[in-house]
């Protein structure tokens, strides 16, 4: 019988297992967490399934990511045909919770200072994967901020699959648009996409963008404004403090990642507007989604101008300068003066085996500063 893993059963996690409990054919689900209280997240995932007719096979293990050797022993015992992973040290959504004057003084830092919370997971599991002989042979979706993680490890030749939601989310809103604007159904609207996790921006503060939407296959993007056009229609601050004030609902993200994850794991060549974390790539790109992840560019657009697009996204948004040949991040140099006055943290960029240690550090000075400023 088919297996597959889950590592990480935070927020993402926890609707993941709900979602996942409803889908015939996938075989048994093993679910991991280094907290085992998070095992009661399964028995609601069954009970949930079971109440509509179905009856999922769920089994709970402790896994400690970091502890790569045990990992390696749990992904030999498991031998499973797919790995999800969305275990981070810190979610990104912790900012959200602190007072507006903190958040905003931190808002430059946002994503890129933070990078190892997301990096430290996935760089832990991948060597794992590689070391227990699965590198290659199963795919891997990652939830870790896929964007800038992906790349980064593709660098050392721990490249997963693909990852999901971020910029893929806005496909279901923007197909919502179109349809009710030009009185189709959603399903003849189709849409190319590159973009990066870190939005889109407003009219008046613009991050780099690029889109193409056909409707019963005829381009009906010039008609609708192009870029501008759609950016005017949903455009906002990406971190606009007033949207969300603390944890986000994130069912919508998780159906996103389970989307892509069932695509990989019966290789259904599904095209997908914008995949977050392919072929090494930082932002998202138009894709078809098997066991195997290949690019669906437009012809409108070359690759190096989609890869443009994204890294000056990237650079803007979330705060990443560079990430080297062997995977070192370089966070520009406004987020690292940032860091320093807050937190003393003098780090611009870090390699790869540096991210564990940095997360749990900088997690550790995080929780102080949120303590203090409720004090």
């Amino acid at each position: 019988m088919r297996t597959i893993l889950c590592t990480g059963l935070g927020d993402i996690g926890e609707h993941w297992l709900h979602f996942i409990a409803r889908i015939p054919g996938v075989g048994k689900v093993v679910a991991c967490d280094l907290n085992p209280a998070r095992a009661s997240i399964l028995e609601g995932a069954v009970a949930g399934a079971m109440h509509q007719g179905y009856n999922p096979d769920m089994e709970f293990r402790k896994i400690d990511l970091f502890n790569v050797e045990s990992t390696v022993e749990l992904i030999k015992e498991v031998d499973p045909e797919a790995i999800f992973n969305c275990a981070s040290v810190q979610s990104w959504w912790e900012m959200f919770t602190l007072p507006r004057e903190m958040f905003l003084k931190l808002q430059p830092s946002i994503i890129g200072s933070w990078l190892m919370m997301h990096i430290s997971t996935s760089y832990s599991l991948m060597k794992a994967v590689k070391a227990a002989g699965y590198y290659g042979k199963v795919p891997v979706v990652i939830a870790t901020l896929p964007d800038i993680v992906a790349p980064a490890l593709a660098r050392a030749g721990l490249e997963p699959t693909c990852g999901g939601g971020n910029a893929q989310l806005r496909i279901p809103r923007m197909k919502k648009i179109v349809s009710q604007e030009l009185e189709v159904p959603t399903t003849a609207v189709e849409i190319w996409q590159i973009g990066e996790h870190g939005g889109i921006g407003t009219p008046d503060d613009p991050v780099p963008w690029w889109i193409k939407i056909e409707v019963n296959a005829e381009d009906v993007t010039k008609e609708l404004g192009g870029v501008e056009g759609m950016r005017k229609r949903m455009g906002r601050p990406y971190w606009d403090r007033q949207a969300m004030a603390g944890p986000p609902r994130q069912q919508a993200t998780s159906a996103a990642f389970l989307a892509n994850f069932i695509d990989v794991l019966f290789d259904s060549k599904r095209f997908v507007g914008t995949v977050p974390g392919v072929k090494g790539l930082v932002g998202g790109y138009p894709a078809r989604l098997g066991r195997k992840v290949e690019l669906a560019l437009p012809k409108e657009i070359s690759l190096d101008e989609a890869v443009r697009i994204n890294e000056e996204a990237a650079r803007k948004s979330d705060a990443l300068e560079e990430i080297k040949s062997d995977g070192t991040i370089v966070v520009t140099e406004a987020a690292h003066e940032v860091m320093k006055e807050v937190f003393d943290w003098d780090h611009r960029e870090w390699g790869l085996e540096e991210n564990v240690e940095l997360a749990l550090e900088l997690n550790r000075r995080f929780k102080r500063l949120k303590a203090s400023l409720q004090d």
